[in-house]
């Protein structure tokens, strides 16, 4: 499956700098722009009105959907360019993360779900308490190359029994946070990740800086203020003293999408717009109402993902498939909407350190996208890959076998077994409802291939009995 170009080609296009891998021509500072890596948490691709959420009233007249006011995102929209292919590393918190910022598929790093602080138990499913530190990093790379890097909010890459990250210096961070502790209630959290983003960026405007703005919102359990509230009291539903989940579903997204305009007017202000690129996006899928603390719950989650089947921990496109903006004034076109690149974010590593001119570390899995951040579309080298390990909660027809790739307009699931074979035609077939396999067994046996030698390469580890299978119980007589 991978392309190549002829060695004449190659030449060419590297001598005149404009390959596939977007080498700047710029010099100077300009080289090196700012990166701001905001990173949302369990949002669905339609909890923004920019992916297609709506209003809805129902012939009745009384409204089943309401208006989620987000301008600055929509702002962000407008000066920049929205993707519609963009896929997350995994459908869950830590492995997402680790995929991230190693360019790794986490599994290859033994991040196969999220590590909690009962370290007895991250050893019974075979997961380290910690990201490998001398693994290669974004961080570490952008820092060799000059650049300030701050880290501001959840990091969920690696825990101690008290709850500390351990040796956040050694993935090359400056300065960290984790702005949620005892002081700050879970509702400021926003806010408080925004403002030692904005003290960051002013302490380093002279130089060139990368931060991970990584949000506890909209993860559940969700805790809208009255003030949060009161710009929907009259517009959801709301009766009497019951707050409904719309209410407070609107409200955090709101709040949060207006601590982000405080970032964007800093930047404004301080005359770095122009230099600095902002990637708006999220770790996974929304979560699913069957899991406690869930404020999302009943029709606000049947609607969170979308179009698509799948939700947070599962591998159809509902898990893993994520909104995805770029602002980049005068480098990433304005207003422009990519429904062609396929892109991870495993590829943002080695894209990141092309648009920086940093060297990029060799054996990552991830591939160099800057193309896109010039407007331009990109055809993949490899499929996108996928491992999960673990059940998927909730929903019958939300659990997704072990295996999955994206390839072009296919999407291919299957569990190393070889049972339960998927094949949708993902342009056509969004919701993965028309299963292909039967009418395509050449492609079903190419995509069987490719997938088992990749899970070949990975670590062995411990694996639930569940995972991969579609469990329900259904109802027996007596005696059977």
């Amino acid at each position: 499956m991978k392309r190549s170009l002829h060695p004449w080609i190659s030449i060419i296009v590297f001598l005149f700098g404009i390959s596939s891998a977007g080498f700047c021509t710029t010099t100077g500072r300009e080289s090196k722009p700012n990166i701001i890596l905001i990173f949302a948490d369990d949002l669905g691709w339609a909890e923004l009105p920019q992916y297609g959420y709506r209003k809805i009233v129902a012939p009745a007249g009384f409204q089943i959907f309401g208006d989620i006011k987000m301008p600055n995102i929509d702002r962000l929209t407008k000066e920049g360019t929205l993707f519609t292919n963009f896929y997350v590393a995994a459908p869950t918190c830590t492995p997402s993360r680790a995929g991230l910022v190693t360019g790794l598929y986490p599994s290859r790093t033994e991040m196969y779900a999220p590590i909690i602080k009962n370290l007895e138990f991250n050893s019974e499913r075979g997961i380290p308490n910690h990201l490998d530190y001398t693994l290669p990093t974004v961080m570490k790379s952008l820092k060799n190359n000059g650049y300030a890097i701050g880290h501001f909010g959840k990091w969920h890459l690696g825990v101690t029994a008290d709850g500390h990250a351990p040796y956040i210096e050694k993935y090359g961070v400056d300065e960290f946070s984790d702005c949620l502790t005892s002081d700050i209630p879970y509702q400021n959290s926003t806010e408080v990740i925004m403002n030692h983003s904005i003290d960051f960026i002013k302490k380093n405007k002279e130089k060139p800086f990368y931060i991970n703005a990584w949000l506890y919102e909209p993860h559940a359990p969700l805790y809208p203020s009255e003030e949060d509230m009161e710009l929907y009291s009259k517009s959801t539903g709301e009766e009497g003293t019951y707050r409904d989940a719309m209410l407070i579903w609107y409200s955090v997204l709101t709040r949060m999408d207006r601590q982000i305009g405080r970032l964007l007017n800093t930047l404004d202000e301080l005359e770095m717009a122009d230099n600095t690129i902002v990637i708006f996006t999220s770790d996974n899928g929304p979560e699913s109402s069957a899991m406690p603390h869930t404020a999302k719950y009943g029709s606000v989650t049947a609607v969170a993902a979308g179009p698509f089947r799948g939700i947070k921990r599962s591998l159809y496109e509902g898990g893993i498939r994520e909104p995805f903006i770029i602002r980049w004034p005068g480098k990433v076109p304005e207003n422009k909407v990519d429904e062609q690149s396929i892109i991870g974010a495993v590829d943002l590593f080695p894209t990141f350190c092309s648009l920086s001119n940093t060297d990029i570390p060799e054996g990552l899995d991830g591939e160099d996208v800057s193309k896109v951040f010039h407007g331009n579309f990109y055809s993949r080298e490899q499929p996108l890959a996928w491992e999960i390990r673990f059940p998927v909660y909730g929903r019958v027809n939300d659990m997704s076998p072990r295996l999955a790739l994206r390839h072009e307009e296919w999407k291919f699931l299957m569990n190393p077994s070889r049972n339960r074979v998927e094949l949708y035609n993902i342009i056509e077939d969004p919701g993965e409802v028309d299963n292909l396999a039967r009418e395509n067994p050449a492609l079903v046996e190419e995509f069987t291939r490719y997938l088992l030698d990749w899970h070949e390469t990975l670590p062995e580890g411990p694996v639930h009995k569940d995972a991969g299978e579609k469990v329900y119980s259904w109802p027996v007589r007596n005696g059977d």
